[in-house]
């Protein structure tokens, strides 16, 4: 009998290309794990090209799409003219690094000049967000509005604005917007709140008095006979004044003989 030998070696020449005495039992894989993963996969073509070979973008993983974050790349060498063991497959892995630095970006509503809610001195916004975008996505939009109730959404999260405004005020509210990379953008917008709602006054019933014996021939009002039933606003109301002695009260006013038209 004759006895043949056959022996077979397979090591990296140098980046990307692989030596091998038998080429054609040559077979290669690829898998991703980490920020991007994949199963083994068998690379396109069913054997490699002579020796020393530089493999094409179709032996790699050079055509998938990684994800932000550390991806580690795994290929294998299979010779399928030998048992599977040491050195078969020989492993190689390398790692892909792919940073988010595109910041989010942030658009504010309009300037905003609003009128109280019915009867209250405020405005409320509920539910408002300002247009965002993010390569990647936009983790948290956050808020603060000086002032208002509450003043700050929560620190994190997705929060659109909910807020309660006092009349009379100019309050400037500032949107964040921040991604998984920490990359943020801010924009800012003003709500000008105006009282825009009439007091309301309710006033006595005319009445004809008698004026007291001469001499005096006057009336002389008792107590808040002449006053107003009731007033309300709002905001509140911050004078009350008449016509007759420019006071909150006609308590101990005398008014002459004749038709006397009392304004509030």
């Amino acid at each position: 009998t004759n006895d043949i030998s056959i022996s077979f070696d397979v090591f990296p020449v140098s980046q990307n290309f692989y030596y091998d005495n038998c080429p054609d039992n040559l077979r290669v894989t690829w898998q991703l794990s980490g920020a991007t993963v994949r199963a083994e996969t068998n690379a396109l073509g069913s054997f490699i090209q002579p020796e020393p070979i530089l493999f094409p973008d179709l032996y790699d993983a050079g055509l998938d799409v990684f994800n932000v974050g550390v991806t580690t790349v795994t290929y294998r060498i299979y010779d399928d003219a030998v048992p599977l063991g040491a050195g078969n497959p020989l492993v190689i892995t390398t790692t892909v690094t792919v940073v988010d630095n595109e910041a989010p970006s942030v658009t504010c509503p309009a300037n905003l000049n609003v009128g109280t809610d019915d009867g209250v001195c405020t405005y409320t916004i509920s539910n408002l967000s300002p247009t965002y975008s993010d390569n990647c996505q936009v983790t948290d939009l956050t808020w603060a509005a000086p002032g208002a109730t509450p003043n700050a959404s929560p620190v994190s999260g997705i929060n659109p604005l909910t807020a309660t405004f006092p009349a009379g005020t100019t309050t400037t509210v500032t949107f964040q917007v921040e991604d998984p990379a920490g990359l943020t953008d801010m924009c800012s917008f003003d709500v000008t709140v105006t009282d825009d709602e009439l007091p309301v006054l309710s006033c006595p019933a005319n009445v004809t008095v008698s004026a007291a014996n001469f001499p005096s021939c006057v009336y002389t009002t008792v107590g808040a006979e002449f006053d107003p039933l009731s007033q309300s606003d709002n905001c509140g109301i911050i004078t009350l004044f008449n016509n007759w002695n420019g006071l909150n009260s006609l308590n101990g006013y005398a008014f002459n003989l004749g038709l006397n038209n009392i304004v509030w």
